[in-house]
């Protein structure tokens, strides 16, 4: 599991998953983008593949842990 930030310095969190999700044997990893940013339409798109998105100011221990939980399977997750 990778947690994902959109504003990285190399390559951004877009170009990042995409070749993530294009190489075969990364391909299933879940991951969960972390962000400041409004994420548009266009760019929801774009993070389809993502297990899930979570904005920076809603991110609690509890909150991290229970997304966590979840893109690994942990039955024991809580609902947000």
């Amino acid at each position: 599991m990778l947690s994902l930030d959109l504003d990285m310095a190399a390559m951004d969190g877009f170009e990042f998953l995409e070749h993530l999700r294009a190489e075969a044997s990364a391909a299933p990893l879940p991951a969960i983008v972390l962000t400041t940013m409004s994420i548009s339409e266009a760019n929801r798109r774009r993070l389809s593949t993502a297990t899930r998105i979570v904005a920076k100011s809603d991110i609690t221990g509890d909150v991290l842990v229970g997304a966590i939980r979840a893109a690994v399977g942990d039955r024991d997750a809580r609902p947000e």
